[in-house]
């Protein structure tokens, strides 16, 4: 009898699949029962109509393994008694996910177990991915649109802020990737709003600080990963408006954007202002390429491309098309009438890519020849619920991801008016996990890290692991991997023989007070293709002499690594001073620098730990940071810990400031007494107004200051002030007045 029964269900499941229509026995429990008829039979695809049919009440329905709900999902549905639900095009059915399941209940049931279902639909073998945790090969966030806002520098009269919730979403983005523990991060632009200060006269003068408090929140986070960032048109803000979209000066968002994110990695790259970039992921060595907006704010109207970024992700994507390898594109901007980001019809963001541009039609081109590649972009803000998020073009193109947006999202009203939410609780980004034969994209609501399984998406992509994983990226990414290895101390040769009348040479060594520290390359001077050898050294595309290896190792732990670059990188850009083996000169002969009393606890260890992840997080490079906060989250061992402090240390500390720094002044000579105002905010304020009284030294005014703990500073006479000022965490930071009136502008300069 079974044997019929199950050939009769068979027969009934061929000439239900040849039908288009995919139906599979279900449980039920008190007549309640779940069918699911799937528009497209693809495995892993969910698009198709779930049917619950049940009694009166209302229902909650679920993704499920064996055992459980899945966790961190939101219900696919709430239906009332009989009722549907359809999953839109290209949505997934999540890797882990073996049935839908149904709960009668009042409320948000509180036992999400199979066992306590009302109906449970077991999915086809054929349908379900049928993935364990053990299958994922890496994961990802991809975040965009943060719109870092500085709000209490108070721009203009009347203002009143876009993104009320900027801090507290990017706060939740971050702890959300690390309650999902991703690999890496990766965003699609606009970290920051560059928020115009027209009384200050200077649209870029709040980029820094914006940007440090993106810094400041991540440091602040429980997320220890990589973060690698793509350029967006607000780090490009510089004085366009609507009715004069004319470009005054993108590459200083440009430059300023490679220079806190440490990008670059030729001198080329350099003078040309390039953003633009490409990790490798190491499990798998699939592909990552960050692409960067290069003609300013208004994208509709500047050719945002140069051809020299074309170029560059043409040759990679035609050499990457055919290795086995995933690759994935992050870009800004959305295309007008095309793609993924906004309606195709009648689209309602009024600044995307237009075809007007000869940069745009050549990267519409790009992607419709590399069906293969993944591109993800931002810039709408708009809700996942809108679905506007997937788009192939048919099957033409490179699949297209639209991120929404962490800083704020935005919806549509009556199909014609975007309307920006500025709601606490709607804020979103993927977390995206990579398999052998599927990649799935699931949008989250990062404040409630909770799945939209609307919203959660797949692309049938393939890749696999790596035999031997690699240990960096090919390019220099933003943040390199965290945990750098520690220096060996490789044993001496046992009794090594010495030699006899070693005749004196004619070029002798140098000593270490002679070499010319970070100069790699042997051409006498330091720049940028210093660190490029390095790079090149370690990813073994060119061998340095063992002389330019001891030039290289600029952090003074005796080994070359990607932080030796990074500091050379850091030193260029006037971060710091002098290289950190410059400072352990003037210490013993191989001997370390003890940052930790001997034989401390490990508990006065994590105490001195905490206290410099509190103080240096904006000094420190990402991969320095990032590599001492994980190891005391995780609650390394003493030896581990410590280790990873001591290269912290000779890598940071040694030049930071201390608790206090020095701020100058240079004003009208009519100023014949200064104060200084440094505040936060009315409630957090280094003394009432007019301030603290600074004293002459030279024709200087000098303050000193609590180091990182205010942002602004203003400088007055009583009667006269400056406008309020960015205050950063340098040494020898110092501003100088301009022009006359009762509020003057102030331009910074280096006290020497």
């Amino acid at each position: 009898m079974k044997k019929r029964i199950s050939l009769l269900l068979s027969v009934l499941l061929i000439i239900a699949m040849v039908s288009g229509v995919l139906i599979t026995t279900t449980a039920n429990a008190a007549g309640t029962t779940i069918s699911y008829n799937f528009a497209n039979q693809q495995k892993g695809f969910a698009q198709g109509t779930i049917s619950l049919s049940g009694e009166s009440g209302t229902y909650y329905l679920y993704w499920a393994d064996n055992n459980s709900a899945l966790d961190g999902f939101d219900p696919i549905a709430i239906l009332s008694g009989s009722g549907s639900c359809t999953m839109p095009a290209y949505t997934a059915i999540p890797a882990r996910a073996t049935k839908v399941i149904a709960f009668k209940s009042s409320g948000v049931p509180a036992n999400l177990s199979v066992s306590s279902a009302a109906a449970v639909y077991n999915i086809p073998d054929n349908k379900a991915l049928g993935k364990t945790s053990g299958d994922l090969l890496y994961s990802f966030a991809s975040y965009s649109d943060f719109h870092m806002e500085a709000d209490n520098a108070v721009p203009y009269t009347g203002y009143t802020a876009k993104y009320p919730y900027d801090e507290q979403h990017l706060r939740s983005a971050f702890n959300t990737a690390a309650a999902r523990n991703v690999d890496f991060i990766v965003t699609t632009g606009d970290h920051v709003n560059n928020q115009r200060n027209e009384l200050q006269g200077n649209i870029n003068n709040l980029y820094g600080e914006e940007w440090n408090r993106y810094l400041h929140i991540l440091a602040e986070s429980n997320y220890t990963g990589p973060v690698y960032e793509a350029i967006g048109n607000h780090e490009l803000w510089n004085g366009e408006t609507e009715s004069n979209k004319k470009v005054v000066d993108a590459k200083s968002g440009l430059r300023y954007f490679a220079a806190v994110t440490g990008l670059d990695s030729t001198k080329a790259a350099i003078d040309s202002d390039k953003a633009y970039y490409e990790i490798t992921e190491p499990k798998t060595g699939d592909h990552f390429l960050f692409m960067a907006l290069e003609g300013g704010f208004y994208t509709d109207y500047n050719e945002e491309f140069s051809d020299a970024q074309l170029n560059w992700l043409e040759q990679k994507l035609n050499e990457y098309k055919n290795d086995g390898k995933n690759t994935f594109i992050m870009e800004h901007a959305n295309f007008y009438k095309w793609g993924a980001g906004d309606q195709l019809d009648k689209p309602i963001y009024d600044i995307p890519l237009m075809d007007s541009n000869n940069a745009t039609k050549r990267l519409k081109n790009t992607l419709l020849a590399h069906k293969e590649a993944v591109i993800i972009t931002g810039h709408t803000h708009f809700m996942f619920k809108l679905q506007l998020n997937y788009s192939n073009n048919d099957n033409t193109s490179a699949t297209m991801l639209h991120n929404s947006s962490i800083g704020g999202v935005r919806d549509i009203q009556n199909h014609t008016t975007r309307i920006n939410d500025k709601s606490l609780e709607n804020t979103e980004g993927y977390i995206v996990e990579v398999y052998d034969n599927a990649t799935i994209f699931t949008g989250v609501n990062v404040y409630t890290n909770k799945a939209n399984p609307s919203a959660t998406y797949i692309v049938p992509q393939t890749t696999s692991a790596l035999e031997q994983p690699t240990e960096t990226p090919t390019q220099a990414p933003t943040q390199k991997p965290t945990n750098p290895p520690a220096p060996t101390n490789p044993p001496a040769p046992t009794n090594p023989p010495a030699p006899t009348n070693p005749p004196t040479p004619t070029n002798p060594e140098p000593t270490e007070a002679e070499i010319m520290w970070g100069d790699a390359n042997g051409d006498n001077e330091i720049t940028i293709l210093d660190a490029t050898a390095i790079q090149r050294h370690l990813a073994k595309l060119e061998t340095l002499a063992a002389d330019a290896v001891k030039r290289a190792m600029v952090t003074g732990d005796k080994e070359l690594t990607i932080v030796d670059a990074t500091t050379i990188q850091r030193k260029l850009a006037k971060l710091i001073t002098e290289f950190p083996v410059e400072k352990l000169q003037s210490a013993a002969t191989g001997a370390q620098i003890s940052y930790v009393p001997e034989g401390a606890s490990l508990t006065e260890l994590r105490t001195q730990v905490k206290s410099a992840l509190d103080k240096y997080w904006v000094l420190a490079s990402y991969d320095q940071y990032q590599s001492l906060k994980k190891a005391y989250k995780e609650n390394a061992d003493y030896d581990a810990l410590n280790t990873t402090y001591t290269q912290f240390n000779n890598a940071v500390v040694s030049f930071y400031p201390g608790d206090t720094i020095d701020v100058y002044f240079k004003g009208p000579s009519s100023w014949t007494g200064v104060k200084a105002y440094v505040y936060n905010s009315d409630s957090d304020k280094m003394g009432a107004w007019p301030g603290t009284a600074c004293t002459k030294v030279g024709s200087e005014w000098k303050v000193t200051v609590p180091t990182g703990r205010y942002n602004y500073i203003i400088f007055n006479s009583g009667s006269n002030q400056t406008y309020d000022l960015a205050l950063g965490v340098s040494k020898n930071q110092g501003y100088q007045t301009e022009g006359s009136g009762s509020k003057l502008k102030a331009k910074p300069y280096k006290h020497t």
